[in-house]
């Protein structure tokens, strides 16, 4: 966890504003609110209710999160951190590359952890450019991708939950 490290105040209201700014950031519980996030550019989302319930696999949910690092590193360098922001809480620059599954969902720790999963509130992952956001809607269980690179990036490590979607 060593790598987690947290956004000051300052930067973390900077960048969230940026968000608020640049995706007409709109979080509300309300289906009728939805979507919480809005752009002009390419996205792909898809539905991961199937990540809790009776269709609850630790296989696939550890796969999930494996892939979603996975993405993160085909499009940063070695060197880059990307941003970890959890609505409300600390915020964090995280280098994708210490990332595990084990470390995503660790609740042993006294760092807040964010995960690629949403479970009760938003968590947005982001590179520092903008370019490229991974936008988890708790309520609406879902994950919206902006940016041709994570886009393709996740595509090419397709999780197990979406292998039989077109």
């Amino acid at each position: 966890m060593k790598d987690w490290t947290k956004i000051s105040n300052v930067d973390k209201d900077k960048i969230w504003d940026r968000f608020y700014n640049d995706f007409s950031f709109r979080p509300s519980v309300y289906k009728h609110d939805w979507p919480s996030i809005k752009t002009d550019k390419t996205i792909l989302k898809f539905d991961i209710k199937n990540l809790w319930g009776d269709s609850y696999s630790d296989i696939i949910y550890t796969d999930f999160i494996q892939k979603a690092i996975d993405a993160f590193i085909e499009i940063t360098n070695p060197d880059d951190s990307i941003i970890a922001l959890d609505w409300q809480h600390e915020c964090f620059y995280i280098d994708p590359r210490q990332l595990t599954p084990d470390i995503m969902t660790d609740d042993e720790t006294s760092i807040p952890i964010i995960s690629f999963i949403p479970d009760g509130d938003y968590y947005i992952f982001i590179t520092k450019d903008f370019e490229n956001i991974w936008f988890g809607h708790p309520w609406e269980k879902s994950i919206t991708i902006i940016g041709d690179r994570l886009m393709k990036a996740f595509n090419n490590h397709r999780p197990l939950l979406l292998t039989n979607e077109k």
